[in-house]
């Protein structure tokens, strides 16, 4: 085989005698020629962390988490409101940010029997209306709502429930619950089982009914068990003062 320094179309270079660049810009333009996508895909990491940190720097933080899963369609301000009356109980500032405050996310979830209900009113409204029938509600919508609300409360964002019997009964069978007794130190006479009751039985309920003045009466409050292991300390305070509000809620008593 012919020798590479004998080759004429491509002479033989010493390596050591490669010039080197004599000034910055082409300092620049060889190190772009030979690094271009290694620095280019260097600061697309550095740019995706810099945006995750700053979100999470300035990500608002709740002292309460809670969840509404049902029927009714609850927009920002509604379920602000119930969040308002979560607070009113509040009185410790739980994550030490220097505030009191509490979120409701809300899922919009219909059992497949109140899905067949709307849909044969909708159509009933149409024909009386002579309009168009529309419901605009799947089986994919259902399975996201349950998806989203089985996250939540699985992970801990949530912990507070407001909830329509069908997805209740789903998380209860999987265990997701603390029972009255082990929170309360009680079970209540006006419970519906060991782990709830109905949220219009409570005088928190009933005095700030104006919060939940949407939601069925047959909505259900109750509270997912604590995590047994790798919650850390920061989660069992948390979870600390998620259970001291749900014992200000079933000690809380109408105004004279």
């Amino acid at each position: 085989m012919e020798k590479l320094e004998n080759n004429e179309s491509r002479p033989y270079v010493d390596p050591d005698e490669i010039k080197r660049p004599t000034s910055f810009r082409a300092w620049v333009e060889n190190y772009w020629y030979h690094y271009k996508w290694h620095t280019i895909v260097a600061l697309f990491i550095i740019i995706i962390g810099a945006v995750l940190v700053t979100q999470m720097v300035t990500k608002e933080k709740y002292d309460i988490k809670a969840i509404y899963s049902g029927p009714a369609q609850l927009d920002g301000g509604e379920l602000e409101k119930i969040s308002d009356a979560f607070s009113e109980l509040l009185s410790d500032d739980i994550n030490g940010d220097g505030k009191i405050n509490a979120i409701t996310y809300g899922e919009y979830l219909l059992s497949p029997e109140q899905q067949k209900e709307l849909e044969a009113e909708a159509k009933k409204q149409s024909i009386a209306e002579n309009t168009e029938y529309v419901f605009l509600y799947t089986a994919e919508d259902r399975n996201n709502a349950l998806n989203n609300t089985n996250t939540l409360v699985a992970t801990g964002e949530a912990i507070i429930c407001l909830m329509d019997k069908y997805n209740y009964d789903i998380l209860r069978n999987n265990n997701a619950f603390a029972t009255l007794e082990e929170v309360l130190g009680y079970t209540p006479e006006f419970a519906r089982d060991e782990y709830s009751v109905y949220l219009k039985d409570t005088d928190f309920g009933k005095y700030f009914e104006s919060a939940f003045e949407l939601l069925p009466d047959d909505t259900i409050i109750c509270i997912r068990q604590k995590v047994a292991v790798g919650g850390g300390r920061d989660y069992d305070e948390i979870y600390k003062g998620h259970t001291a509000l749900f014992k200000k809620i079933f000690s809380f008593e109408l105004p004279a």
